[in-house]
C-alpha cells in the first residue's frame, strides 16, 4: 500500500478544527473508534474537518491519488 505524500494535518490534538493540507486533491473520511463514519469530504489544497466532532480519539483516512495513509487524530 503505497502511502500519500505531501500532507499536512495539524493541529493533533486540536480543539476546533483540523487542517488538511495538500498538494493536489484526496478525500477524507473521518471514523469512530467503533469504526463507524463520523465526517467525510473533498480536501482540494486545504479544507477544515473535524469542527462538529465530540471529544475524543478519532481516526482519519486520507485517500488519493498515489495511495492512503491513516492517523489517529485526538479532539480535546
Amino acid at each position: 500500500e503505497e502511502k500519500v505524500s505531501n500532507i499536512l494535518v495539524y493541529p493533533n490534538p486540536f480543539k476546533n478544527k483540523l487542517n488538511i493540507q495538500t498538494s493536489g486533491e484526496l478525500f477524507y473520511m473521518i471514523y469512530d473508534i467503533l469504526g463507524n463514519l463520523i465526517e467525510s469530504g473533498q480536501c482540494v489544497n486545504v479544507v477544515e474537518a473535524g469542527e462538529r466532532l465530540k471529544p475524543g480519539s478519532y481516526i482519519l483516512r486520507l485517500n488519493g491519488p498515489t495511495g492512503t495513509k491513516i492517523l489517529n487524530i485526538l479532539k480535546n
